[in-house]
């Protein structure tokens, strides 16, 4: 998917697991990537069958580990994973799931009415 200027990456592992990565230039404004970041969470989560997000992060990009925190990301565990060139670097490996997202979204207080006066309109 696009969002901009911005390309955020994912692939299905299956039941509900998507991997996802993004790739910012770093002449963006923070406030747009943190827009571009939120838009695709919602995305993923409010319109696709997605109930956790896994991302991978090298110790070395500081900039993506300060987003994947910023969008509620977890770290799962840490080590090494080969990188580009045949390096090995040091990881982290970090998750969101449905109910955390839903916990922070600004979204979640509109669906929520919506949710509610829809089971209002049914009785």
């Amino acid at each position: 998917m696009f969002l901009r200027a911005y390309q955020i990456n994912g692939h299905a592992h299956g039941h509900g697991r998507y991997e996802v990565h993004s790739l910012f230039t770093p002449d963006r404004p923070g406030g747009e990537t943190l827009t571009a970041m939120r838009d695709a969470l919602d995305y993923m989560f409010g319109a696709t069958d997605c109930l956790e997000l896994v991302t991978k992060v090298p110790f070395t990009n500081r900039a993506a580990a300060a987003l994947s925190v910023r969008a509620g990301f977890e770290v799962r565990w840490t080590g090494p994973l080969l990188w580009t060139g045949g390096e090995h670097v040091n990881t982290d490996f970090l998750g969101l799931t449905l109910e955390r997202w839903a916990l922070r979204s600004s979204l979640t207080p509109a669906l929520g009415a919506w949710f509610h006066a829809a089971l209002t309109d049914a009785k």
